[in-house]
């Protein structure tokens, strides 16, 4: 019997080597793809002929040479792109399913203008860049930010990182409306919403407290006249609001 299960364990073995060097010889010889259509899908910060044109996609005559993982390599090394999926759906037609990075804001350092991501990487603005409707931070500019550098580290961005994290929690819809962090200023925190052509300063070091003062202040004042007179709002004063008026407001109170 022990003689018996040594030869089945070789003939497995034998038979198992056999169908690995079949599956490996046919694969050497299968033949490529020949490829003549690349639709592209999941085109959002770009243009499609602008992910193609940087994937050296534009000229349909060389795609006879093109492989699948030619094509997967050339979009992921996009600075937009973080995973590209593709597929051959038969009749020379390659499917290409693009998965861009995750946008968190515009950056604004003096001249320099660059993106970070989700995942705290800068990254260049890109020409025909579209659909960024995102909120911007202000930096001084002393500021040098270069691009695919990670920055979810850096000191002077955390405040605004913190602020985008709080205002998303407490209100979405502030959120939504959230156009500018403004880090520019030493003592304070600049923030600028799209109904609003006033700033709310907060206090570095209590930027989240801040934050939730402004959402329950906002209720109030959203819809209310005096909302149109308003200068300024300042929350850096713990236990206080300061409202800044126009001046013909307070005339007309007085009057």
């Amino acid at each position: 019997m022990k003689n018996f299960g040594k030869i089945l364990s070789v003939l497995l073995l034998i038979s198992m080597l056999g169908i690995i060097f079949y599956l490996g010889f046919d694969v050497r010889n299968e033949k490529p793809y020949e490829i003549t259509l690349v639709e592209l899908n999941g085109c959002s910060y770009l243009p499609t002929e602008n992910y193609f044109k940087y994937a050296k996609l534009d000229n349909k005559d060389t795609y006879p040479e093109l492989t699948l993982p030619t094509i997967k390599s050339r979009f992921e090394k996009h600075p937009y792109i973080k995973k590209a999926d593709v597929i051959y759906s038969g009749n020379g037609k390659v499917e290409v399913y693009l998965k861009e990075k995750s946008f968190k804001a515009l950056i604004f350092a003096g001249k320099n203008e660059v993106i970070v991501t989700e995942d705290f990487e800068l990254l260049p603005v890109l020409k025909y860049t579209q659909h960024l409707s995102l909120p911007i931070i202000t930096l001084s500019d002393s500021n040098k930010l270069k691009p695919f550098e990670f920055v979810k580290s850096d000191k002077q961005l955390l405040p605004a990182y913190e602020i985008l994290d709080a205002v998303k929690i407490i209100n979405p819809k502030l959120y939504d409306n959230l156009s500018e962090i403004d880090l520019s200023n030493k003592t304070n925190i600049g923030l600028y919403f799209t109904f609003a052509d006033y700033p709310v300063k907060v206090s570095r070091g209590s930027e989240i407290e801040n934050v939730y003062v402004f959402n329950h202040l906002w209720k109030l004042l959203d819809g209310n006249e005096l909302n149109q007179y308003l200068k300024y709002i300042d929350l850096r004063y713990k236990g206080k609001i300061f409202l800044g008026l126009e001046e013909r407001y307070i005339k007309g109170a007085k009057a």
